[in-house]
């Protein structure tokens, strides 16, 4: 089973074009809530073999197509990220937060900046809030806020907010302006 296409790779590109000096092959890197891995294995092809996912569903991570990839995936278990405090430079948290139930986001938050080396970065990618009249069809997504409130979320966590050096870069990459996600870049 391939489940790596052309989106796949023009996300990798993407990534790699925004933050170019955080996704390297000296660095550990980590995918929070890469259910089978496919942005991990999407890494492996491109060279990178030190990249680690994380996901809530031990079924996921047993179910993977990606044996290659089987070692570098781990059971986020209880919150708990199976890594040292410091590991990582670059952690990827794509169309994940809004799954999170609110009253779990501060203990998330709390493990990501364990496991995030200083000067490090994360990438968040989520949906926006609902707009007035509009229903959203997807009833995993619990958790649709503001930007402001995902902000005092990060700042609670003692993340600051690093978009603004990136933010020239998302303006004038094709894909990232393509989708119309809410992007946040916070650090340590």
């Amino acid at each position: 089973m391939n489940c790596i296409g052309e989106w796949q790779t023009q996300y990798f590109h993407m990534l790699k074009d925004i933050f170019e000096e955080h996704i390297t092959k000296k660095h550990k890197m980590f995918d929070m809530g890469s259910a089978t891995g496919v942005l991990v294995e999407t890494f492996r092809r491109h060279g990178y073999d030190n990249v680690f996912g994380g996901d809530v569903s031990d079924w996921y991570i047993q179910n993977t197509p990606f044996p290659e990839i089987r070692d570098r995936l781990c059971n986020v278990e209880d919150g708990k990220i199976p890594f040292s405090n410091d590991t990582f430079y670059f952690i990827h948290m794509g169309q994940v937060i809004e799954h999170i139930p609110e009253e779990l986001i501060p203990g998330v938050l709390n493990e990501l900046y364990r496991v995030l080396m200083p000067g490090g970065i994360i990438y968040i990618a989520t949906v926006g809030p609902l707009l007035p009249g509009t229903i959203d069809v997807d009833p995993t997504h619990v958790s649709l806020f503001t930007r402001e409130k995902w902000e005092a979320f990060f700042l609670t966590a003692k993340f600051r907010n690093a978009f603004g050096f990136y933010k020239d870069r998302f303006q004038s990459n094709k894909m990232a302006k393509e989708y119309d996600w809410v992007n946040f870049v916070i650090t340590k």
